[in-house]
């Protein structure tokens, strides 16, 4: 469990959204405001690509399969939503609103977050993270 919050924090949260961040603060340093519409469009596009590839994989090695059916309409709800979303983030920043596409985005990110936690809560890869720096573990050398 611990790797795998290690995992997602390092990786998910902080690698997956630097894109944003960095120039989110150097728009901030230099014209003293955030970029809420760079930060929806931002926001967004993470969870598309994230979403997108995750239930993406899910479905097409879930397909076929009776017995995970119901997990394969969750990831397929939860792609379309993720569609939804972005097509409703574009139509509202595209009439100039701020607030409401910002919500969406910053939503539609914590759904993302959860699915994410969902699809990978009985991954064993989280279990075998190597413990030295080339990643093997001292069991690997005896």
């Amino acid at each position: 469990m611990k790797e795998k919050i290690l995992f997602f924090g390092v990786f998910y949260i902080i690698l997956g959204t630097l894109g944003l961040t960095i120039p989110s603060i150097s728009y901030y340093l230099t014209n003293h405001a955030w970029p809420l519409d760079d930060i929806s469009i931002g926001l967004i596009t993470i969870v598309v690509s994230t979403v997108g590839y995750s239930t993406a994989e899910k479905i097409i090695v879930l397909r076929g399969k009776k017995s995970n059916l119901s997990e394969m309409l969750w990831n397929l709800v939860a792609l379309v939503l993720s569609i939804v979303l972005t097509i409703f983030v574009v139509i509202f920043l595209g009439n100039e609103v701020i607030c409401f596409p910002l919500i969406l985005s910053c939503l539609a990110y914590i759904l993302s977050c959860i699915l994410w936690w969902y699809q990978n809560r009985d991954n064993d890869s989280f279990k075998n993270i190597g413990e030295n720096a080339l990643g093997g573990s001292p069991e690997q050398f005896n």
